[in-house]
């Protein structure tokens, strides 16, 4: 079947060698991310939101329809192929995705199409083979794993980080030498790599995997609150409205147009550590307080939802909502007028 035409779809356009740098060739994750944190190339490296997923999924259609290939023919012809073969394909695909490098379009695009990708919710008899050929093969999801699991790479790495996540660890209350150990490991893990931890390496080295990941990262959140000297949350204890300042500051600060866009996990420092996912839910919370909030438009349609980002099921359009900057800087000023109010 020939991939449907549209009427959205232009002459060819010019070809060659691209201009971004970070465009021309596949670079391995680890300098992506190098590059990306020095600021020397101006892209993203987190996850991909919707509205770049429909992006990329209309752009390799659309090159597709003009070289007449079918969705057989396309899997055949490129999916199939190395990336030295068919450069100019993905070139041409990363010209519309100028924040992203060319290794994070090409392995999107080959995920979105490939063949073996939607095969359905992994059973347990999938889970022991999995295990089995991870202990095997080690972590090889790209080559021999995905081939006799007879899914996608991607999937089959993930799928294995929540089994490993899964994991019944050690129960009962953290002592203070645990907690004490967990600091010493993360310590020594970011001094050598000089990256937020692996939860996996935490739960390994400092547990003997005694304590999973899961457990490792939860008790590690809850320290950095505990911990937190600046006048921040502690523990599960009340917001305050020094608390929702320093948070609406932050995303202030950060400049984001929209609002799935604010990358809640990368707020805090040593000042600020309240959790992504209680900043999350503190932000939300503040911006019931704006008449209107909950009547987001949505292609001529409105939804009534208290969340961030909202599908429609019937039309899977991301809604767009209002600009951050307008949402917290209303915010901010009721805040500082409660705050000047308590201190009289």
């Amino acid at each position: 079947m020939l991939i449907q035409k549209s009427y959205t779809d232009s002459e060819s356009e010019p070809e060659g060698e691209p201009e971004l740098e970070w465009h021309r060739k596949i670079e391995n994750g680890a300098l992506i991310r190098e590059k990306a944190k020095a600021n020397a190339w101006p892209i993203k490296t987190g996850k991909w939101n919707a509205e770049e997923l429909l992006r990329l999924e209309k752009r390799i259609k659309k090159l597709a329809r003009r070289r007449n290939m079918t969705l057989e023919s396309f899997r055949e012809e490129i999916l199939t192929q190395p990336f030295r073969n068919k450069k100019q394909f993905w070139w041409d695909v990363a010209k519309k995705f100028p924040d992203r490098a060319l290794y994070h379009i090409v392995r999107h695009g080959k995920q979105a199409y490939d063949r073996q990708n939607y095969q359905g919710q992994w059973t347990p008899e999938e889970d022991k083979q999995l295990l089995e050929l991870v202990k095997t093969y080690g972590r090889k999801f790209a080559t021999t794993i995905k081939d006799q699991m007879n899914r996608t790479a991607s999937a089959c790495e993930a799928r294995y980080r929540t089994i490993k996540h899964q994991e019944v660890g050690k129960t009962g209350k953290w002592t203070n030498e645990e907690s004490e150990k967990l600091k010493k490991t993360i310590t020594e893990y970011k001094t050598l790599h000089g990256t937020p931890p692996s939860w996996e390496y935490v739960s390994s080295k400092g547990f003997q995997n005694e304590r999973n990941p899961r457990q490792c990262k939860a008790r590690w959140q809850y320290i950095q609150n505990q911990e937190n000297n600046a006048g921040q949350v502690t523990g599960r204890g009340a917001v305050t409205i020094e608390d929702q300042i320093r948070l609406l500051e932050r995303i202030q600060k950060g400049g984001w147009q929209k609002e799935y866009e604010i990358p809640f996990g990368k707020l805090q420092d040593e000042n600020f550590t309240l959790s992504s996912k209680r900043c999350k839910s503190e932000y939300i919370k503040l911006r019931k307080h704006i008449p209107g909030f909950e009547k987001m438009k949505v292609q001529g349609k409105e939804c009534k939802e208290s969340v961030m980002i909202k599908y429609c099921r019937q039309t899977m359009i991301l809604i767009q909502i209002s600009i951050v900057i307008d949402i917290v800087s209303e915010l901010l000023r009721t805040r500082c007028i409660m705050l000047e109010s308590l201190k009289e």
